[in-house]
Protein backbone atom coordinates (compact mmCIF):
# COMPACT_ATOMS: atom_id res chain seq x y z
CA UNK A 1 0.00 0.00 0.00
CA UNK A 2 1.74 3.21 -0.91
CA UNK A 3 1.32 6.53 0.63
CA UNK A 4 2.06 9.88 -0.67
CA UNK A 5 5.30 11.61 0.25
CA UNK A 6 5.42 14.95 1.77
CA UNK A 7 8.61 17.64 1.50
CA UNK A 8 11.02 18.80 4.53
CA UNK A 9 11.01 22.01 6.43
CA UNK A 10 14.04 23.05 8.67
CA UNK A 11 14.35 25.60 11.93
CA UNK A 12 17.20 26.77 14.11
CA UNK A 13 17.51 24.85 17.73
CA UNK A 14 19.12 25.55 21.21
CA UNK A 15 18.43 23.23 24.30
CA UNK A 16 17.14 20.87 27.70
CA UNK A 17 15.93 17.25 29.46
CA UNK A 18 13.33 14.49 29.10
CA UNK A 19 11.92 10.96 29.99
CA UNK A 20 10.53 8.15 27.84
CA UNK A 21 6.48 9.16 28.08
CA UNK A 22 4.09 9.39 25.32
CA UNK A 23 1.55 11.93 26.03
CA UNK A 24 -1.79 13.53 23.20
CA UNK A 25 -0.15 17.38 22.90
CA UNK A 26 -3.21 18.74 20.90
CA UNK A 27 -6.61 18.22 18.97
CA UNK A 28 -5.85 20.04 16.11
CA UNK A 29 -4.59 18.62 12.71
CA UNK A 30 -0.97 17.92 12.12
CA UNK A 31 0.55 21.09 11.12
CA UNK A 32 4.09 19.67 10.01
CA UNK A 33 2.69 17.68 7.18
CA UNK A 34 4.44 19.75 4.46
CA UNK A 35 6.95 22.45 4.68
CA UNK A 36 10.92 22.71 2.45
CA UNK A 37 13.49 21.03 2.26
CA UNK A 38 15.90 20.22 5.09
CA UNK A 39 19.69 21.26 4.49
CA UNK A 40 22.31 19.00 4.41
CA UNK A 41 24.03 19.11 8.30
CA UNK A 42 26.90 20.88 8.56
CA UNK A 43 29.11 22.33 11.20
CA UNK A 44 27.13 25.71 11.63
CA UNK A 45 23.84 23.32 11.51
CA UNK A 46 22.38 22.00 15.00
CA UNK A 47 21.58 18.93 12.92
CA UNK A 48 24.43 16.26 12.53
CA UNK A 49 22.51 13.27 11.24
CA UNK A 50 18.68 13.86 9.60
CA UNK A 51 16.31 11.48 10.74
CA UNK A 52 16.21 7.82 10.02
CA UNK A 53 12.99 5.71 10.16
CA UNK A 54 13.85 1.63 11.41
CA UNK A 55 11.78 -0.72 12.79
CA UNK A 56 8.88 -0.38 11.21
CA UNK A 57 7.64 -3.45 11.99
CA UNK A 58 3.97 -5.64 12.27
CA UNK A 59 3.71 -4.66 15.95
CA UNK A 60 2.89 -1.14 15.54
CA UNK A 61 6.58 0.45 16.38
CA UNK A 62 8.72 2.95 14.59
CA UNK A 63 11.85 4.27 15.57
CA UNK A 64 12.76 7.61 14.83
CA UNK A 65 16.92 8.07 15.45
CA UNK A 66 18.09 11.53 14.70
CA UNK A 67 21.72 13.47 15.54
CA UNK A 68 22.61 16.70 17.11
CA UNK A 69 25.59 18.47 17.52
CA UNK A 70 26.99 18.02 21.32
CA UNK A 71 28.11 21.36 21.67
CA UNK A 72 24.54 22.47 20.76
CA UNK A 73 22.57 19.37 22.20
CA UNK A 74 24.99 17.62 25.63
CA UNK A 75 23.14 14.60 26.30
CA UNK A 76 22.90 15.04 29.69
CA UNK A 77 20.70 18.22 29.01
CA UNK A 78 18.81 18.64 25.73
CA UNK A 79 15.70 17.43 25.04
CA UNK A 80 14.75 15.38 21.68
CA UNK A 81 10.62 14.78 20.80
CA UNK A 82 8.94 13.42 18.09
CA UNK A 83 5.79 14.98 17.32
CA UNK A 84 3.85 12.72 14.94
CA UNK A 85 -0.09 11.83 13.63
CA UNK A 86 -2.00 10.64 10.89
CA UNK A 87 -2.14 12.95 7.89
CA UNK A 88 -5.52 14.35 8.60
CA UNK A 89 -6.67 13.44 11.44
CA UNK A 90 -7.38 15.75 14.57
CA UNK A 91 -5.08 13.77 16.85
CA UNK A 92 -1.38 13.95 17.70
CA UNK A 93 1.59 12.53 19.76
CA UNK A 94 4.68 13.27 21.16
CA UNK A 95 7.66 10.78 21.73
CA UNK A 96 10.21 11.97 24.09
CA UNK A 97 13.84 10.47 22.78
CA UNK A 98 16.65 9.11 24.63
CA UNK A 99 19.71 10.63 24.29
CA UNK A 100 23.71 8.83 23.71
CA UNK A 101 26.68 10.90 23.42
CA UNK A 102 28.68 9.42 20.37
CA UNK A 103 31.95 9.97 19.10
CA UNK A 104 33.66 11.24 16.27
CA UNK A 105 31.27 12.80 13.25
CA UNK A 106 33.46 14.13 10.84
CA UNK A 107 37.37 14.44 9.44
CA UNK A 108 39.20 16.73 7.50
CA UNK A 109 41.42 15.79 4.54
CA UNK A 110 44.18 14.99 6.77
CA UNK A 111 42.19 13.46 9.46
CA UNK A 112 41.73 15.73 11.80
CA UNK A 113 38.71 16.33 13.67
CA UNK A 114 35.93 18.72 12.34
CA UNK A 115 33.40 17.99 15.15
CA UNK A 116 34.61 15.69 17.85
CA UNK A 117 31.15 14.08 19.19
CA UNK A 118 27.54 14.37 18.76
CA UNK A 119 24.26 13.73 20.61
CA UNK A 120 21.96 10.63 19.18
CA UNK A 121 18.52 10.58 20.02
CA UNK A 122 16.13 7.65 18.98
CA UNK A 123 12.38 7.36 19.76
CA UNK A 124 10.06 4.88 19.26
CA UNK A 125 6.77 5.12 18.06
CA UNK A 126 3.79 3.21 19.87
CA UNK A 127 1.08 2.00 18.30
CA UNK A 128 1.53 3.44 14.98
CA UNK A 129 -1.64 3.01 13.13
CA UNK A 130 -1.92 0.40 10.30
CA UNK A 131 -1.23 1.64 6.59
CA UNK A 132 -1.49 5.21 6.75
CA UNK A 133 0.53 8.43 6.13
CA UNK A 134 2.26 8.94 9.48
CA UNK A 135 3.68 12.84 9.42
CA UNK A 136 6.02 13.86 12.40
CA UNK A 137 8.95 16.74 13.48
CA UNK A 138 12.01 16.65 15.31
CA UNK A 139 12.54 19.31 17.88
CA UNK A 140 15.19 20.07 20.29
CA UNK A 141 14.45 21.56 23.49
CA UNK A 142 10.92 22.68 22.27
CA UNK A 143 12.03 23.74 19.06
CA UNK A 144 11.43 22.41 15.77
CA UNK A 145 14.76 21.19 14.17
CA UNK A 146 13.32 19.22 11.20
CA UNK A 147 9.38 19.06 10.08
CA UNK A 148 7.44 18.36 7.36
CA UNK A 149 8.53 14.76 7.01
CA UNK A 150 6.14 11.30 6.21
CA UNK A 151 6.26 7.91 6.17
CA UNK A 152 3.89 5.30 5.00
CA UNK A 153 3.30 2.82 8.02
CA UNK A 154 3.55 -0.77 7.95
CA UNK A 155 0.54 -2.62 7.09
CA UNK A 156 0.20 -4.92 9.99
CA UNK A 157 -1.66 -7.69 8.53
CA UNK A 158 -2.90 -9.98 11.34
CA UNK A 159 -5.55 -11.66 9.69
CA UNK A 160 -5.17 -14.09 6.34
CA UNK A 161 -7.64 -11.61 4.81
CA UNK A 162 -5.57 -8.84 6.01
CA UNK A 163 -2.66 -10.34 4.46
CA UNK A 164 -4.04 -11.10 0.98
CA UNK A 165 -5.73 -7.40 1.15
CA UNK A 166 -2.06 -5.80 1.90
CA UNK A 167 -0.91 -6.36 -1.46
CA UNK A 168 0.81 -4.79 -4.10
CA UNK A 169 3.97 -4.76 -1.70
CA UNK A 170 6.91 -3.00 -3.12
CA UNK A 171 10.38 -1.88 -1.79
CA UNK A 172 13.78 -0.75 -3.57
CA UNK A 173 17.21 -3.26 -2.80
CA UNK A 174 20.51 -2.46 -3.18
CA UNK A 175 23.95 -2.90 -1.28
CA UNK A 176 27.90 -1.67 -1.21
CA UNK A 177 26.73 2.04 -1.29
CA UNK A 178 28.18 4.17 1.61
CA UNK A 179 31.61 4.74 -0.63
CA UNK A 180 30.73 8.68 -1.09
CA UNK A 181 33.92 10.74 -0.90
CA UNK A 182 37.22 10.11 0.84
CA UNK A 183 37.03 12.61 3.95
CA UNK A 184 36.59 15.12 1.73
CA UNK A 185 34.68 18.51 2.97
CA UNK A 186 32.93 21.32 0.92
CA UNK A 187 34.68 24.43 2.65
CA UNK A 188 32.60 26.82 0.84
CA UNK A 189 29.11 25.23 2.18
CA UNK A 190 31.09 24.32 5.27
CA UNK A 191 29.53 20.39 4.93
CA UNK A 192 30.34 17.14 4.36
CA UNK A 193 31.32 16.94 0.13
CA UNK A 194 28.84 15.34 -1.99
CA UNK A 195 29.47 15.01 -5.36
CA UNK A 196 26.52 14.81 -7.86
CA UNK A 197 28.28 12.86 -9.97
CA UNK A 198 29.63 9.76 -8.70
CA UNK A 199 28.31 6.63 -8.85
CA UNK A 200 26.68 6.36 -5.40
CA UNK A 201 24.98 9.57 -6.57
CA UNK A 202 24.20 8.11 -9.88
CA UNK A 203 22.23 5.52 -8.35
CA UNK A 204 20.26 7.53 -5.78
CA UNK A 205 18.93 9.91 -8.62
CA UNK A 206 17.77 7.29 -10.66
CA UNK A 207 15.72 5.73 -8.22
CA UNK A 208 14.26 9.52 -7.98
CA UNK A 209 13.89 10.21 -11.58
CA UNK A 210 12.86 6.61 -12.48
CA UNK A 211 10.08 7.17 -9.58
CA UNK A 212 10.78 3.96 -8.22
CA UNK A 213 11.47 5.51 -4.91
CA UNK A 214 7.85 7.19 -4.77
CA UNK A 215 6.51 3.89 -5.83
CA UNK A 216 7.75 1.35 -2.71
CA UNK A 217 7.13 1.26 0.29
CA UNK A 218 10.15 0.47 2.20
CA UNK A 219 14.24 -0.23 1.27
CA UNK A 220 16.11 -3.19 2.23
CA UNK A 221 20.31 -2.27 2.02
CA UNK A 222 22.22 -5.25 1.79
CA UNK A 223 25.55 -3.97 4.08
CA UNK A 224 28.95 -2.25 3.21
CA UNK A 225 26.51 0.66 4.28
CA UNK A 226 29.60 2.95 5.22
CA UNK A 227 32.86 2.36 3.65
CA UNK A 228 36.12 1.65 4.55
CA UNK A 229 35.75 0.79 8.34
CA UNK A 230 32.14 1.84 9.33
CA UNK A 231 33.51 4.74 11.30
CA UNK A 232 31.33 7.02 12.01
CA UNK A 233 32.86 9.55 10.28
CA UNK A 234 32.43 7.47 7.18
CA UNK A 235 28.36 7.20 7.71
CA UNK A 236 28.06 11.25 7.88
CA UNK A 237 30.43 11.84 5.09
CA UNK A 238 29.81 8.75 2.63
CA UNK A 239 26.58 7.53 3.58
CA UNK A 240 24.44 10.21 4.90
CA UNK A 241 24.96 13.15 2.99
CA UNK A 242 23.86 10.39 -0.54
CA UNK A 243 20.31 9.19 1.35
CA UNK A 244 19.32 11.48 4.46
CA UNK A 245 16.22 12.86 2.46
CA UNK A 246 14.93 8.68 1.58
CA UNK A 247 15.51 7.21 4.85
CA UNK A 248 13.68 10.19 6.56
CA UNK A 249 10.73 9.70 4.82
CA UNK A 250 10.34 5.42 3.93
CA UNK A 251 11.05 2.84 6.58
CA UNK A 252 14.27 1.03 6.03
CA UNK A 253 15.80 -2.27 6.88
CA UNK A 254 19.10 -3.05 6.87
CA UNK A 255 22.42 -5.21 7.13
CA UNK A 256 25.48 -5.31 8.36
CA UNK A 257 28.25 -6.02 5.50
CA UNK A 258 32.14 -6.56 6.38
CA UNK A 259 33.02 -2.96 5.50
CA UNK A 260 30.67 -2.15 8.51
CA UNK A 261 32.41 -4.22 10.97
CA UNK A 262 36.09 -2.48 10.78
CA UNK A 263 35.76 -0.41 13.74
CA UNK A 264 34.57 -0.90 17.17
CA UNK A 265 32.71 -4.31 16.00
CA UNK A 266 30.19 -2.41 14.19
CA UNK A 267 28.88 -0.45 16.72
CA UNK A 268 28.49 2.43 14.96
CA UNK A 269 26.75 1.00 12.11
CA UNK A 270 24.27 -0.06 14.61
CA UNK A 271 24.35 3.51 16.37
CA UNK A 272 23.68 4.66 12.71
CA UNK A 273 20.44 2.72 11.71
CA UNK A 274 19.26 0.59 15.34
CA UNK A 275 16.99 -1.60 13.91
CA UNK A 276 14.67 -4.06 16.15
CA UNK A 277 15.26 -5.18 19.49
CA UNK A 278 12.37 -6.78 20.64
CA UNK A 279 10.57 -9.67 18.64
CA UNK A 280 9.30 -13.34 19.13
CA UNK A 281 11.27 -15.17 18.53
CA UNK A 282 13.86 -13.17 20.89
CA UNK A 283 17.06 -12.01 19.97
CA UNK A 284 19.82 -12.75 22.47
CA UNK A 285 20.76 -9.38 23.88
CA UNK A 286 24.17 -10.15 23.02
CA UNK A 287 23.06 -9.88 19.67
CA UNK A 288 20.42 -6.95 19.80
CA UNK A 289 19.96 -5.07 16.62
CA UNK A 290 22.21 -7.29 14.89
CA UNK A 291 19.85 -9.45 13.16
CA UNK A 292 15.74 -9.12 13.30
CA UNK A 293 12.95 -9.89 11.04
CA UNK A 294 10.02 -8.21 10.06
CA UNK A 295 6.58 -8.73 8.17
CA UNK A 296 5.04 -6.30 5.95
CA UNK A 297 1.62 -7.57 4.96
CA UNK A 298 2.41 -11.07 3.55
CA UNK A 299 5.80 -10.76 3.34
CA UNK A 300 8.23 -12.21 6.03
CA UNK A 301 11.52 -10.71 5.94
CA UNK A 302 14.87 -11.89 7.70
CA UNK A 303 17.89 -9.97 8.34
CA UNK A 304 21.10 -12.48 8.89
CA UNK A 305 24.75 -10.61 10.31
CA UNK A 306 27.07 -12.58 8.16
CA UNK A 307 29.84 -10.62 10.08
CA UNK A 308 29.22 -10.62 13.72
CA UNK A 309 30.35 -14.34 14.34
CA UNK A 310 33.75 -13.35 13.61
CA UNK A 311 34.08 -10.46 16.34
CA UNK A 312 31.91 -11.95 18.92
CA UNK A 313 34.61 -12.95 21.99
CA UNK A 314 31.78 -15.38 23.27
CA UNK A 315 32.05 -17.49 20.13
CA UNK A 316 28.78 -18.77 19.76
CA UNK A 317 27.39 -16.07 18.17
CA UNK A 318 27.06 -17.87 14.52
CA UNK A 319 25.27 -20.91 16.77
CA UNK A 320 22.82 -18.37 18.85
CA UNK A 321 22.10 -16.64 15.46
CA UNK A 322 21.55 -19.91 13.45
CA UNK A 323 18.90 -21.40 16.02
CA UNK A 324 17.20 -17.72 16.05
CA UNK A 325 17.08 -18.42 12.21
CA UNK A 326 15.65 -21.63 12.49
CA UNK A 327 12.87 -20.34 14.87
CA UNK A 328 12.36 -17.24 12.68
CA UNK A 329 11.51 -18.99 9.51
CA UNK A 330 9.77 -21.96 11.25
CA UNK A 331 7.23 -19.13 12.30
CA UNK A 332 6.96 -17.58 9.75
CA UNK A 333 6.47 -20.69 7.13
CA UNK A 334 3.37 -21.76 9.61
CA UNK A 335 2.00 -18.70 9.38
CA UNK A 336 -1.29 -18.63 7.21
CA UNK A 337 -1.02 -14.62 7.08
CA UNK A 338 2.83 -15.05 5.23
CA UNK A 339 2.91 -15.75 2.03
CA UNK A 340 6.43 -14.79 1.00
CA UNK A 341 9.80 -15.25 2.67
CA UNK A 342 12.84 -13.18 1.77
CA UNK A 343 16.03 -13.16 3.79
CA UNK A 344 18.45 -10.44 3.34
CA UNK A 345 22.21 -11.23 4.08
CA UNK A 346 25.36 -9.47 2.98
CA UNK A 347 27.37 -12.36 1.81
CA UNK A 348 25.26 -15.27 0.35
CA UNK A 349 25.88 -18.63 -0.47
CA UNK A 350 25.72 -18.14 -4.10
CA UNK A 351 28.33 -15.64 -5.63
CA UNK A 352 31.05 -15.28 -8.33
CA UNK A 353 33.91 -15.48 -5.78
CA UNK A 354 33.13 -16.44 -2.38
CA UNK A 355 34.81 -19.23 -1.58
CA UNK A 356 33.86 -21.62 0.83
CA UNK A 357 36.31 -21.71 4.22
CA UNK A 358 38.57 -18.81 2.63
CA UNK A 359 37.75 -16.92 6.11
CA UNK A 360 34.96 -14.89 3.95
CA UNK A 361 32.18 -15.78 5.33
CA UNK A 362 31.81 -19.00 3.98
CA UNK A 363 31.92 -22.00 6.53
CA UNK A 364 29.03 -20.66 8.96
CA UNK A 365 27.17 -19.16 5.23
CA UNK A 366 27.04 -22.55 3.52
CA UNK A 367 26.84 -25.44 6.26
CA UNK A 368 24.81 -24.05 8.48
CA UNK A 369 22.35 -21.11 7.35
CA UNK A 370 21.98 -22.65 3.50
CA UNK A 371 20.67 -25.77 4.92
CA UNK A 372 18.23 -23.69 7.24
CA UNK A 373 16.49 -21.75 3.89
CA UNK A 374 16.06 -25.10 2.49
CA UNK A 375 14.33 -26.33 4.96
CA UNK A 376 11.97 -23.54 5.66
CA UNK A 377 11.65 -22.77 1.42
CA UNK A 378 12.62 -19.23 1.79
CA UNK A 379 11.42 -17.78 -1.77
CA UNK A 380 14.01 -15.34 -1.72
CA UNK A 381 17.64 -14.40 -0.42
CA UNK A 382 19.44 -11.03 -1.39
CA UNK A 383 23.01 -9.87 -0.41
CA UNK A 384 26.04 -7.91 -1.95
CA UNK A 385 29.19 -8.18 -1.32
CA UNK A 386 30.44 -8.52 -4.73
CA UNK A 387 29.94 -5.39 -6.73
CA UNK A 388 27.95 -6.48 -9.49
CA UNK A 389 24.43 -7.77 -10.26
CA UNK A 390 24.18 -11.66 -10.14
CA UNK A 391 21.18 -13.40 -10.50
CA UNK A 392 20.29 -17.55 -10.31
CA UNK A 393 17.64 -19.80 -11.56
CA UNK A 394 15.29 -21.27 -8.87
CA UNK A 395 17.65 -23.65 -6.38
CA UNK A 396 16.66 -26.53 -4.27
CA UNK A 397 15.20 -30.26 -5.30
CA UNK A 398 11.61 -27.63 -5.18
CA UNK A 399 13.61 -24.90 -7.37
CA UNK A 400 11.54 -22.49 -4.97
CA UNK A 401 15.25 -20.00 -3.88
CA UNK A 402 15.74 -17.29 -6.06
CA UNK A 403 19.29 -15.51 -5.05
CA UNK A 404 20.69 -12.48 -6.32
CA UNK A 405 23.66 -10.85 -5.41
CA UNK A 406 23.35 -6.82 -5.57
CA UNK A 407 26.10 -4.87 -4.67
CA UNK A 408 25.99 -2.02 -7.55
CA UNK A 409 25.03 0.27 -5.19
CA UNK A 410 28.35 2.93 -5.74
CA UNK A 411 31.37 0.90 -5.11
CA UNK A 412 33.61 0.16 -8.06
CA UNK A 413 31.77 -2.85 -10.18
CA UNK A 414 33.98 -5.59 -11.52
CA UNK A 415 36.53 -4.20 -14.37
CA UNK A 416 36.77 -1.03 -12.28
CA UNK A 417 39.35 -1.73 -10.03
CA UNK A 418 42.01 -4.24 -9.15
CA UNK A 419 40.18 -5.21 -6.25
CA UNK A 420 36.37 -5.44 -7.42
CA UNK A 421 34.82 -9.05 -7.37
CA UNK A 422 35.09 -9.52 -11.10
CA UNK A 423 37.80 -8.38 -13.06
CA UNK A 424 36.78 -7.67 -16.44
CA UNK A 425 37.99 -10.98 -18.66
CA UNK A 426 37.73 -13.32 -15.78
CA UNK A 427 34.50 -13.94 -14.78
CA UNK A 428 35.06 -17.52 -12.92
CA UNK A 429 32.58 -19.62 -10.92
CA UNK A 430 34.52 -19.97 -8.30
CA UNK A 431 31.59 -21.75 -5.32
CA UNK A 432 28.20 -21.00 -6.80
CA UNK A 433 27.47 -24.97 -5.52
CA UNK A 434 27.36 -25.87 -9.15
CA UNK A 435 25.00 -22.97 -9.96
CA UNK A 436 25.67 -21.24 -12.73
CA UNK A 437 24.08 -17.62 -12.67
CA UNK A 438 21.46 -17.10 -15.10
CA UNK A 439 22.52 -13.32 -15.39
CA UNK A 440 25.90 -11.33 -14.40
CA UNK A 441 25.77 -7.65 -15.01
CA UNK A 442 29.03 -4.92 -14.28
CA UNK A 443 26.57 -2.43 -13.46
CA UNK A 444 26.07 -0.01 -11.08
CA UNK A 445 22.15 -0.55 -10.19
CA UNK A 446 19.62 -1.03 -7.74
CA UNK A 447 16.71 -3.75 -7.68
CA UNK A 448 12.90 -2.82 -7.42
CA UNK A 449 10.52 -5.61 -6.81
CA UNK A 450 6.68 -5.75 -6.71
CA UNK A 451 4.49 -8.60 -5.01
CA UNK A 452 0.84 -8.40 -6.46
CA UNK A 453 -0.07 -11.12 -4.49
CA UNK A 454 0.65 -14.24 -2.83
CA UNK A 455 1.56 -15.95 -6.70
CA UNK A 456 3.52 -13.31 -8.10
CA UNK A 457 5.85 -11.24 -7.90
CA UNK A 458 8.38 -9.24 -10.21
CA UNK A 459 11.37 -7.77 -10.47
CA UNK A 460 13.69 -5.19 -11.93
CA UNK A 461 17.20 -4.21 -12.23
CA UNK A 462 17.89 -0.23 -13.44
CA UNK A 463 21.30 1.18 -14.11
CA UNK A 464 22.37 4.20 -13.46
CA UNK A 465 21.08 5.59 -17.02
CA UNK A 466 17.80 4.57 -16.28
CA UNK A 467 18.44 1.40 -18.34
CA UNK A 468 16.49 -1.76 -17.39
CA UNK A 469 19.24 -4.43 -17.11
CA UNK A 470 17.50 -7.19 -16.13
CA UNK A 471 13.31 -8.32 -15.35
CA UNK A 472 12.47 -11.69 -13.32
CA UNK A 473 8.55 -12.34 -12.87
CA UNK A 474 7.65 -15.17 -10.16
CA UNK A 475 4.78 -17.29 -10.17
CA UNK A 476 4.43 -19.56 -7.29
CA UNK A 477 1.23 -20.96 -7.41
Amino acid sequence: ILISRYMWVAAAAPLAFAQLVAVVVAATPPDWCTGVAAPIPGRTTALARHPVVTGAAEDGRVRITWGVQAKLAPAKSATGIVEWGVSGDASSYSRNATAENLPLMWENYDDTPLIKRMTRFSAWLEDVPAAQSICYRVKLDGKELVGGLSFGSNPRATTPAASAASYPVKFIAFGDFGIGEENRWNRSADQPWFNPTNAEAQVRNVMRSSGKFNDSDFMLALGDDGYFKGEPHEYDQRTFPYYYREWSVMPLFITAGNHDYGHNKGQSYLDAFPQREQQTPTVDARDAGRYYSARWGGLHISAIDTEWGQFDSSTDANSRMATWFDKDLAAAAASPEVHWIIVIMHKTPFNLGNIPGDGDGGPQIHSTLLPIMMKHKVDLLMGGHWHNLQRYPPIGSNGSLISIVSGGGGYAVGGETWDACLLDGHDEPLATGGVTPALVSHSHHFLHWEFQSRCNASMVAIDTTGKEIDRLNLNKC
